[in-house]
């Protein structure tokens, strides 16, 4: 084991390092980082490879662009349509994000262990708390667990239901703007379709 030790700091001594080395190795491991990221990674390793993927993806960016310039989900939705309800999109640098659509999906995703089994990244649990402070959205564990269980009493039955009156105006108006549509449509009789997710943005 000595001997092992010796030889090895022998080896060190004697190797002499130049920049230009550096400067190769330096390379070297920026082109097997890239390969491993944009090649290896999402075509061979990556856990969720086999999922349904849209085309159109490239190489830096992956599906970001077509999300980022998309004002109504549009996109994500012809994919949901195209692909089924649950599929893999990439992200920059070949990144992998699960679109999930199916609703008893979502609600295993989002529902009431949520926090508890899917916890949020940590950039999406920062960019959160600079939006909605510290609180019920961004804590995970049992101080989520404690803040729920605080804020459960306002959600009862019998608090949503007093305030009921509160929300008739806004229900009385939409169905009036509705009803207009469906009368000003060419066939009231069967009615019109009203596109109301456009009007979220």
């Amino acid at each position: 084991m000595a001997s092992t030790l010796e030889s090895v700091s022998t080896f060190v001594r004697e190797l002499e390092v130049r920049p230009s080395h550096i400067g190769l190795l330096a390379s070297i491991y920026i082109a097997y980082w890239l390969t491993y990221r944009l090649i290896l990674w999402p075509k061979y390793l990556s856990p969720l490879r086999r999922l349904p993927t849209p085309p159109g993806s490239k190489p830096l960016v992956g599906h970001t662009l077509a999300v980022l310039g998309d004002k109504n989900g549009r996109t994500l939705r012809e994919w949901v349509n195209q692909f089924g309800p649950t599929l893999r999109v990439l992200g920059p640098l070949s990144s992998d994000y699960l679109i999930v659509a199916k609703p008893e999906h979502l609600e295993k995703v989002l529902g009431k262990d949520a926090a508890h089994d899917y916890p949020k990244p940590v950039f999406v649990r920062k960019a959160l708390e600079i939006m909605f402070g510290y609180g019920l959205v961004t804590v995970m564990g049992d101080e989520h667990r404690s803040m729920r269980k605080t804020m459960n009493p306002a959600f009862s039955m019998a608090n949503l239901s007093a305030q009921t009156p509160f929300h008739y105006e806004a229900v009385d108006g939409l169905a009036g703007i509705f009803n207009d549509q469906i009368v000003a449509s060419p066939d009231p009789s069967k009615g019109t379709v009203i596109q109301v997710y456009d009007w979220s943005m």
